[in-house]
């Protein structure tokens, strides 16, 4: 079976849409006319050689026509795939960078500038060498120096300037698109989560934000300028001489062609380039995370080797897309040379042939070069966007994503009692079978409401639908009468309590952790909190009392003091609904039994949903619901499901149990022979 970041790459690859192709052919054909109407012009033949023996400008102009055509006919071939984005991402763009539109056209009139006054050091040369060393005018000489000194002591500070300008939009916009995605992320729903390594999501969060600021540092702005002072190197050539100018831009069609030569591939290896650091990422902070059991098994040595393979997966595709790269910039070189070297053939041949001075050799040659500085920029930014707009793609992808559970504009805030009733509800994962299917019962303020049955049951699934972390997809579900979906999702849940199987405590001290729960607890309520989780005492004898680190995840404590604080954690809140999935499956004997008697004094008066598969701690409960495949298969208090014939009793049987759990590993096999 395929996996997921398979498909997705699939997907954003292929073969070029009807409308590239088009844009590509109308482009070429442009060119391709330009060039066949510079062509007919009769003065490049006569004028430009006086020899007549070769003509080097109708050879230039065949090689630009022949090139267009090339354009004109290339295919895209099954090995060339396109990333496609959803959306248009330059409008994307535009609403990152509006905010900043006047310290970007500060930066850009300072880089405006600076194109200008780079126009000007070929014509400073030019006189020097005509006027000032040929007439041995020292005056003139010192004078035309001291311009150039000025001139690029301007320059200096205006690159500067222009610099830090950039810098600080480009820091501005990685903070908000950092702020913007970070919380984007934090309202979306969980299945969100548990389809996504959090290597991945920190990759797009840190790696690809970053990458996307080279569109503004490195890559628009530049783009600017590079076209302006292109084109005004052009109007001086033509000022100039403009048959040279005619000669430069000869070889402008083989820029035009590399761009279609390197660009698909380049931006389909920088993709792959991408999901590959995704995957290191996520790969490292799994094995991080899970260092302990890493050691307990002695797998590092395997876990190496499986990043190992994974960092030459990444290091081959970095080199294909540095080969590419590399190979784009050295052929825009050597185009670039080419024209370089004809223009001084042939203003050396004026120079040698006719009246021509070295001087206006110079100045032509410096320019003809100079054009060819912003070409070669232009393809290198170009190289620059490909990353930066796979970036763009990744973060977009994340930041298009819709929250599956969403609060309606006038929701209700108000507080409840903690009556829930579940009526005909079902439920079913995206692209997933079903995992409930009429779901009904109801529960009264005050009651406490045992969820049991097998693994895969779902009983996890209705505490999920309780606390809202998915939307049922049948039914109703409703509090104090009014649907579920009314309410304010932040009303709702701070009136909500909920203790998960996998408890997770945050790098910091225990107050700070049991201050989750309620930041603006006092610490009266925070020590009787602990006390009715049985965790004061552990804490008290800890090194620093509440104040003492626990670690990351809460590894310097051990399983039970970890389950203890997220109790307290819970009970701090004092909430109207408290969900407590398997809460005390990590606590001994002499604590479970503590514990439930602080849970039986706090139940009163709050809806209490225990999902436990050691039924010894819910003989108590109001109402067991056994559930099994998705369906309530029973339902009543313990006393009365003990004396039936079903599955409630069998839960109570070890032969029955490990039956079943030979049945769940042979499924699980033959799903796995199947994907």
């Amino acid at each position: 079976m395929r996996s997921r970041q398979e498909n997705q790459q699939d997907q954003r690859s292929g073969h070029a849409p009807d409308g590239s192709r088009r844009l590509v052919l109308a482009a070429s054909l442009i060119v391709a006319a330009i060039v066949a109407c510079l062509w007919f012009l009769p003065p490049i033949v006569t004028r430009l050689i006086i020899t007549g023996a070769m003509d080097p400008s109708r050879l230039m102009l065949t090689a630009a026509l022949v090139v267009s055509l090339l354009a004109v006919v290339r295919v895209r071939t099954h090995h060339e795939p396109q990333i496609r984005a959803r959306g248009t991402r330059l409008q994307q763009f535009l609403k990152l960078v509006t905010p900043y539109r006047w310290k970007l056209a500060q930066t850009l009139v300072i880089l405006l500038i600076l194109a200008g006054l780079s126009l000007i050091p070929p014509k400073i040369t030019q006189l020097i060498i005509d006027d000032a060393l040929t007439n041995q005018d020292m005056r003139l000489f010192l004078v035309l120096l001291a311009i150039v000194f000025a001139l690029w002591a301007v320059i200096s500070v205006l690159g500067l300037l222009s610099g830090h300008l950039m810098r600080v939009v480009a820091g501005r916009i990685v903070f908000d698109l950092r702020k913007r995605m970070y919380d984007h992320v934090q309202k979306l729903s969980l299945g969100f989560f548990e389809s996504r390594s959090p290597g991945e999501i920190m990759s797009r969060l840190m790696g690809d934000v970053a990458s996307i600021t080279t569109l503004v540092t490195g890559t628009v702005l530049h783009t600017i300028t590079s076209v302006f002072s292109a084109v005004g190197i052009l109007i001086l050539l033509f000022c100039l001489d403009w048959r040279i100018a005619l000669l430069a831009i000869g070889v402008m069609p083989l820029h035009f062609l590399s761009y279609f030569m390197f660009e698909r591939r380049l931006s389909y290896e920088s993709w792959k380039a991408s999901e590959k650091n995704s995957q290191i990422q996520g790969k490292a902070h799994e094995v991080f995370d899970a260092a302990k059991m890493v050691k307990g098994y002695s797998a590092e040595q395997r876990e190496c080797r499986a990043l190992i393979g994974q960092l030459r997966e990444g290091y081959e595709i970095g080199i294909r897309s540095g080969w590419l790269s590399n190979s784009w910039g050295v052929f825009t070189d050597s185009v670039s040379n080419v024209g370089t070297i004809a223009v001084m053939l042939a203003c050396g041949l004026g120079v040698i042939l006719m009246d021509g001075t070295a001087g206006n050799y110079i100045m032509l040659v410096m320019y003809a070069g100079a054009l060819y500085g912003p070409i070669r920029q232009l393809i290198n930014i170009a190289g620059q966007i490909i990353p930066a707009r796979v970036g763009l793609m990744r973060v977009y992808e994340i930041l298009d994503l819709e929250p599956d559970v969403i609060e309606k504009p006038n929701a209700i805030r108000r507080r409840i009692t903690g009556e829930v009733e579940f009526e005909r509800v079902g439920f079913a994962y995206p692209m997933s079978k079903q995992v409930l299917s009429d779901i009904s019962f109801r529960a009264t303020p005050g009651q406490v409401i045992a969820l049991v049955g097998p693994s895969g049951s779902g009983k996890t699934t209705v505490a999920n639908l309780i606390a809202r972390f998915y939307d049922r997809t049948e039914g109703a579900i409703r509090i104090d009468g009014i649907d579920i979906a009314d309410y304010s999702l932040h009303g709702l849940k701070s009136q909500m309590s909920v203790v998960l199987q996998e408890t997770h405590l945050f790098r910091g001290t225990v107050r700070e952790n049991l201050l989750y729960g309620k930041p603006d607890a006092t610490n009266a309520e925070v020590f009787e909190a602990a006390k009715l989780a049985n965790a004061h005492e552990f804490i008290q004898a800890m090194p620093y009392g509440y104040d003492t680190i626990v670690g990351s995840r809460g590894a310097r404590l051990s399983g039970g003091q970890r389950q203890r604080l997220a109790i307290a954690r819970a009970l701090i809140r004092d909430p109207r609904l408290l969900i407590l999935d398997e809460a005390t499956s990590a606590l001994d004997t002499a604590s479970e039994m503590k514990v439930q008697e602080a849970l039986t004094t706090l139940m009163h008066d709050r809806t209490t949903f225990i999902i436990a598969h050691r039924l010894s701690t819910i003989r108590d409960a109001h109402l067991i619901l056994v559930l099994d495949n998705g369906r309530i298969v029973q339902r009543g208090t313990h006393d009365e499901l003990i004396e039936k014939d079903g599955l409630f009793r069998k839960l109570y049987d070890p032969k029955w149990a490990r039956q079943r759990e030979k049945e769940e590993e042979e499924e699980l096999k033959r799903l796995a022979q199947v994907a």
